[in-house]
């Protein structure tokens, strides 16, 4: 079967242009070979890595795959057996032209995009009267109010275990307590709950927008891609924060990518998290109850690495990109081929 897998740039990264071919096993030198023919190099991000991935993962399952540009639709769903098109927003409604070629939109339901994560007005307007076959969703909450409509399936973010993985850190990122995110200070209460007590350790931020914020002596600049892993290994504890959309069930990539690495991972507690993932995580509640844990991590470790260690069994197990693809095969054989 041949799967071509539709992205959406969000900022300009045309530099990683024969980085990304290199990475991902192609040839910089012949734009029409295998997965990358439809390839638009001025709109690569953080989407477009994930589908560079996705489209790895169903080459070693056996099947043909490209990655396109969004605006590549009709050139790149006439080949394909199978679209699977990646994106948050109302641009889908643009390039709808999918013909007879099998169409499934992945929806990431993410709180930092949409006002009402839980609002099914996005899904009205876009898919239900759609040339979409089906919907993969990010939020358990969403499928059956989704299935009234057109076929629907859960899959959780997970993560490519292939670039993720546990293993030794390096002296540029050591540190005892980690957070890698943008800077949103509409979460200042959250923030105080977990960076407060981490600032009685060696604490790092990594990620946009924290110049202005309260934390700004603690961060240390953008991440460099790839080097997720690097941090990760290197700090003894990976901090968390979700949106308000945990409570529609839909579990932030980070705990993927921490867990990955065996880190130990502390989030604040939310029932849906302590339900979906909980056994792997610490999750606190006060700051006050953060400052203990990590005085119990720090002077007691092994309970906590114990934990972390089972994550990353059942990451690699469950939430690889390998996985994910298996479930995309599954759902387009059984429900939409």
């Amino acid at each position: 079967m041949e799967i071509g897998i539709l992205t959406f740039g969000f900022r300009d990264l045309a530099d990683w242009q024969d980085e990304l071919y290199r990475e991902y096993g192609f040839d910089p030198e012949n734009p029409a070979q295998g997965t990358t023919r439809y390839a638009d190099w001025n709109n690569i991000s953080g989407d477009s890595e994930e589908a560079f991935s996705l489209a790895r993962e169903f080459r070693e399952l056996g099947h043909d795959a490209f990655v396109a540009h969004y605006e590549s639709v009709v050139e790149a769903s006439s080949d394909a057996d199978l679209i699977l098109s990646l994106g948050i927003g109302g641009v889908i409604d643009e390039y709808q032209a999918f013909g007879d070629t099998d169409a499934i939109y992945w929806w990431w339901v993410l709180g930092g995009y949409q006002d009402d994560p839980g609002d099914l007005d996005f899904a009205e307007k876009y898919l239900y009267d759609s040339q979409f076959d089906g919907v993969i969703t990010n939020s358990r909450q969403m499928v059956p109010e989704l299935q009234k409509h057109l076929p629907a399936k859960h899959l959780h973010i997970g993560c490519d275990t292939e670039k993720v993985t546990p293993g030794t850190g390096t002296d540029a990122y050591d540190c005892d307590i980690t957070y890698l995110g943008l800077g949103n200070y509409k979460r200042q209460e959250q923030y105080d709950m977990l960076f407060e007590p981490a600032t009685e350790y060696d604490f790092r931020i990594y990620g946009a927008d924290w110049e202005d914020s309260k934390y700004a002596a603690y961060h240390h600049g953008i991440l460099p891609r790839g080097d997720i892993s690097a941090l990760y290994n290197s700090a003894t504890v990976v901090l968390g924060l979700h949106h308000d959309y945990i409570k529609f069930g839909m579990v932030n990539g980070r705990v993927f990518r921490a867990l990955g690495t065996n880190s130990i991972y502390i989030d604040q507690y939310h029932p849906k998290l302590d339900s979906e993932m909980g056994e792997y995580l610490t999750l606190v509640e006060s700051k006050a109850e953060m400052a203990d844990v990590l005085e119990d991590i720090f002077s007691n470790p092994e309970p906590y690495q114990e934990k972390a260690a089972a994550g990353g069994e059942y990451v690699r197990e469950h939430h690889s990109y390998k996985e994910k693809c298996k479930g995309i095969i599954q759902f387009h054989t059984e429900k939409i081929a």
